[in-house]
C-alpha cells in the first residue's frame, strides 16, 4: 500500500512549536511503521531537514500526486484560516487535493474542533476567490474517518454540522501516538512544581486554568507555557488570585525534555473533550516523568488507566497531591513514574499496525 499524506493548517515540518506538527510526524511514523510507503505534500522552505520525510511540493508537483499511483490520501486535520482575508494558496490546494483525488479518502480527526469543513462559501466572497470556484467544494460522500474522540454519537454529530457527507466512522486511541517514542532519563531537582503547556484555546479551557494553575499557595511553583498570556484571561475570574508565572514556547521537539524539569503537570480539556476524547498530553507528560493529574471532568471513567489518587476534582484536591509528592524523596518520586508509565505502555509495532489495518480494511 503507498500513501500519500497532507495536512491541514500547517505545512508538514520537523520544526516548529505546534504541537499539530508533532501530531503530523507521529501519523506518518504509525504509518511507516505498519509498514507502508509515504510521500508527504505540503508548502516546502529552503530551511527544512525532512529528516526521512519523502516531501513534495503540493503545487508544483500535483500531477505526481493525482497520477494515480496511490492507494489512498490521508488528510491529517487541521484549521484553513486566511489572516487579514490573504489568499492562503497552499491550504486551499489541499482542498483541490481532497476533492480531485482518485481513490480513497481518511481523514484523521485527533482533535474533534478540527472537524473537516467547507471553505468555498468565505472563499467565495474573497476577491481572489475566483480562481478555486467550483474546485475546493467537498462533495464527495466517500470520506472516512478515523477519531482520536471515543464518542463517535458525539463525533458523528460534530461531523454532520460540516454538511459534508461521510462514508464511515471509526475510533483509534490516537492519543497514545506520544508513546511511539522513549520514555526520558529522570530528573531529580526539578525547578517547578507543576507545569502546563499549551494555548489559550480561544478560552475553552479558560476556567479550568484558573482553577488549576492560579491561587496556588507560595510554596508551590506553578508556570504556564507556550501562547498563553495573563492578559488572555478575564480579569473577573484571575482578580485577587496569584498568578502562575508565564513563559514562551519551546520546540515541539524539545516539549518532553522541558517537562522532564517540572515535578506534576495538570491535564485538563475543553468542554467537548470531557467524558468523550483523551489528550495527548496525559502520555507526553507520562513520557517526561511528570506526575500526571487529570481533572475528574475531562476522564469519569478513568479510561486513560492512571491511579485513582491521579485524578483531582478541586485545587485543595491537587495542592494537597502536590504536598504529598514535595514532601517525599526522589525515590518516590521515580517509583509513582514507573508505575504510571507501566500502567499505559504499549506494543508500538502492534498498534502502529493496527491503525493501517483500519485504512487497509476500508480500501
Amino acid at each position: 500500500m503507498k500513501l500519500c499524506v497532507i495536512k491541514l493548517g500547517a505545512r508538514i515540518a520537523t520544526t516548529g512549536t505546534s504541537g499539530g506538527s508533532g501530531e503530523a510526524l507521529s501519523i506518518i511514523e504509525m504509518l511507516q511503521k505498519g509498514g507502508r510507503s509515504v510521500d508527504c505534500y505540503t508548502k516546502i522552505i529552503n530551511e527544512d531537514n525532512p529528516l526521512g520525510l519523502k516531501l513534495y511540493d503540493i503545487i508544483s508537483e500535483y500531477d505526481k500526486l493525482k497520477s494515480g499511483s496511490y492507494d489512498a490520501l490521508i488528510v491529517i486535520n487541521g484549521n484553513t484560516n486566511f489572516y487579514a482575508g490573504m489568499e492562503n494558496e497552499y491550504e486551499l490546494w489541499n482542498y483541490i487535493v481532497i476533492n480531485e483525488f482518485k481513490g480513497p479518502v481518511f481523514y484523521i480527526m485527533c482533535d474533534p474542533n478540527l472537524t473537516l469543513k467547507q471553505l468555498n462559501r468565505s472563499v467565495d466572497k474573497k476577491p481572489w476567490g475566483i480562481k478555486y470556484k467550483d474546485r475546493i467544494e467537498i462533495k464527495r460522500k466517500d470520506i472516512v474517518y478515523i477519531c482520536q474522540m471515543y464518542n463517535l454519537e458525539v463525533a458523528k454529530a460534530l461531523i454532520d454540522r460540516q454538511g459534508i457527507e461521510i462514508n464511515k466512522i471509526f475510533y483509534y486511541p490516537l492519543e497514545k501516538f506520544p508513546l511511539l517514542r522513549n520514555r526520558l532519563d529522570f530528573v531529580e531537582n526539578r525547578v517547578v512544581d507543576l507545569r502546563y503547556g499549551g494555548t489559550f484555546r480561544s478560552s475553552k479551557r479558560e476556567k479550568k486554568m484558573v482553577k488549576y494553575l492560579f491561587g496556588l499557595p507560595d510554596n508551590i511553583k506553578v508556570e504556564i507555557f507556550g501562547k498563553v498570556k495573563l492578559d488572555n484571561f478575564n480579569p473577573k475570574l484571575v482578580c485577587g488570585l496569584k498568578s502562575p508565572i508565564f513563559a514562551k514556547s519551546v520546540q515541539y521537539v524539545d516539549y518532553l525534555k522541558y517537562m522532564s524539569n517540572a515535578l506534576s503537570t495538570i491535564v485538563i480539556g475543553d468542554k467537548i473533550y470531557e467524558g468523550n476524547n483523551l489528550n495527548q498530553r496525559i502520555y507526553e507528560s507520562i513520557l517526561a516523568n511528570n506526575i500526571v493529574f487529570i481533572d475528574r471532568d475531562l476522564d469519569p471513567a478513568m479510561r486513560a488507566l492512571l491511579q485513582e489518587g491521579q485524578y483531582v476534582s478541586s485545587k485543595e484536591e491537587l495542592i494537597s497531591k502536590i504536598n504529598i509528592l514535595k514532601s517525599n524523596d526522589n525515590e518516590y518520586i521515580r517509583n509513582m513514574c514507573d508505575i504510571q508509565f507501566d500502567c499505559v505502555k504499549i506494543d508500538r509495532n502492534k498498534y502502529c499496525q493496527d491503525f493501517v489495518n483500519i485504512i487497509g480494511g476500508n480500501l
